[in-house]
């Protein structure tokens, strides 16, 4: 899933002439109040002095951060975010628009697609060519044991990382295709 953000995005309609924005005001409000009757119903035993301090911690400033909103994106959008993120370990680019509105969102994904993919090979051949370094100074005659031993331990780490990352990628290919035979019996 992309998420093509245009580059001049308007902040029209928010309070406080446009600082605080409606929906994180809105969100913030239901938390205190929500806060304000768990504490009237469930904390009633306590002193006052508790009860204002609780609330303060708990209550207040935690919708402080909601009013601001959390990288840029209101508390609810925020946490569905990580949460997604969470259950799928996926990247979720942000393609920032710089060129003209009227250009194609598919043209755009596809052409910071490409940038990506360029880095992401990059990445690789740098794994690669720091694994060739570590083979080359474990059969290198001068190298000490030392050395040799530090570098098989990396070498070690390095291609379980790579079986992981390969078995990530095998269950993400495997989980795609059930869905996609899901899609066909359905038709």
């Amino acid at each position: 899933m992309r998420h093509v953000i245009p580059k001049n995005v308007s902040s029209d309609g928010g309070i406080a002439g446009g600082a605080i924005k409606q929906r994180n005001a809105v969100e913030a409000g239901i938390y205190i109040f929500v806060c304000f009757l768990v504490f009237k119903s469930i904390l009633f035993f306590l002193p006052i002095i508790a009860k204002l301090i609780t609330f303060t911690i708990v209550g207040i400033m935690p919708a402080a951060v909601m009013l601001i909103g959390i990288a840029d994106q209101s508390a609810v959008e925020f946490v569905t975010t990580k949460l997604r993120y969470m259950r799928r370990k996926d990247i979720i680019p942000y393609v920032i628009q710089t060129e003209n509105i009227e250009d194609d969102p598919k043209t755009l994904v596809e052409k910071y697609q490409r940038k990506f993919d360029a880095k992401s090979k990059k990445k690789e051949e740098k794994q690669e060519q720091y694994i060739r370094e570590l083979e080359f100074v474990i059969n290198d005659p001068s190298s000490s044991k030392r050395q040799k031993k530090k570098a098989s331990k990396r070498l070690a780490k390095e291609e379980k990382i790579q079986k992981a990352e390969e078995n990530r990628l095998l269950k993400a290919q495997q989980k795609k295709a059930k869905k996609q035979k899901k899609k066909e019996k359905k038709k």
